[in-house]
């Protein structure tokens, strides 16, 4: 397909021992582009955790914006402050084009691996813009923000995520709505931030708030960021019919299989989603790796999460019905069709090549 180029291959490895898993265990399942990519069709690239970029050549939208990825034992054990680290942010950014035409960030909520950058992002960005860049959140996320507010004006404008899609928000080409979605179950810190946080504080400022799940439409491509591994308050609007869903799928090791099913079917099944890319699977301690020279060799997640079992838990559900499950590169553009090819919806017969995965790794074909 144009628009859409995958890796040959489609086998996925099977569990290699006790090493940690990484990426590169997955690489028949890695989507990657080797085709120039249209004017004006909208590409994405993910950064880690749950930062991923949307850029149609002449706007640029960010889900979070997480690049400094402080150590948090350290954090925990020594009530160490953590802060944003500049150096890393600005050359996470130039790595992966964030700049000028940013136009919004989209956090999920306000946990230290989802808004702790977020103020230097929009502030590195909106340098020379003669409108301020919108960072849409909860006032958690809010008091995140003003506690890096210095003088003079603030160079980002705090909205409110709309709860519509009758209050759409537009940015160029790109339309914006939300949806308050719950956080996973494992989740800590729970309260909400309710003063402003200033750039060196303890891990624990960082409380969650209210998390959101963000809904962005770009002429016939609908797009579902969806952070947090957990199942909808209630089920999704009617109008979410995402061609693409990045899915949470932090601490899917440690869940209960009646939540995860819960998870799958009003997330992915309710939706009819052809494409499911994996978010917040990477270990948020280990550094990226920023020399433009050398690919980033990411850690799946960190130690309280069975990375592994919870992969077999995403693969063995994608098995059961007609989703593919891709991995996205580090820094990498790929381009994301307006329309899925007609086969990704079709149904699946135990023959299909795109379903080799699942008999592959010993996952079940029901």
């Amino acid at each position: 397909m144009a628009a859409l180029a995958l890796l040959a291959g489609s086998a996925l490895p099977a569990a290699a021992g006790a090493k940690q898993l990484q990426i590169d265990d997955y690489a028949p399942l890695v989507l990657d582009n080797r085709e120039p990519i249209p004017p004006g069709q909208v590409r994405a690239r993910f950064i880690g955790v749950s930062t991923v970029l949307l850029d149609d050549g002449k706007d640029q939208i960010l889900l979070d914006g997480f690049f400094s990825r402080p150590t948090l034992l350290k954090g925990l054990l020594t009530a160490t402050f953590i802060q944003p680290d500049q150096r890393v942010i600005k050359r996470a950014m130039v790595r992966n084009g964030i700049g000028p035409r940013l136009r919004a960030v989209l956090v999920a909520h306000a946990h230290h691996d989802h808004a702790l950058d977020t103020a230097d992002v929009v502030t590195l960005a909106g340098r020379g813009q003669a409108m301020p860049i919108v960072v849409m959140g909860s006032p958690s996320v809010h008091n995140v923000l003003r506690g890096r507010s210095g003088p003079g004006p603030e160079p980002w404008k705090f909205e409110a995520p709309p709860l519509s899609p009758a209050a759409v928000r537009s940015f160029g080409d790109f339309k914006v709505w939300a949806i308050q979605t719950p956080h996973s179950e494992s989740s800590l810190a729970t309260d909400d931030v309710d003063k402003p946080v200033p750039r060196r504080a303890s891990l624990l400022a960082y409380q969650r708030g209210p998390n959101y799940s963000y809904v962005v439409q770009h002429g016939d491509l609908q797009i579902l960021l969806y952070p947090s591994a957990h199942a909808p308050f209630r089920a999704l609007p009617d109008s979410v019919r995402p061609d693409v869903i990045f899915l949470g799928v932090g601490n899917m090791g440690g869940a209960s299989d009646p939540d995860i099913d819960a998870y799958w079917s009003a997330v992915v099944r309710a939706t009819d989603a052809p494409l499911v890319i994996p978010v917040h699977w990477d270990d948020i301690q280990q550094p990226l790796e920023l020399d433009p020279r050398l690919p980033h060799r990411a850690r799946f997640n960190w130690f309280l999460d069975d990375a592994r079992k919870g992969m077999q838990r995403v693969f063995g559900r994608a098995c059961e019905g007609p989703v593919d499950v891709r991995f996205m590169p580090f820094f990498t553009e790929i381009p994301l069709a307006d329309a899925p090819p007609a086969s990704l919806r079709a149904p699946r017969t135990a023959a299909d090549p795109m379903r080799r995965p699942c008999a592959d790794a010993g996952f079940a074909v029901h």
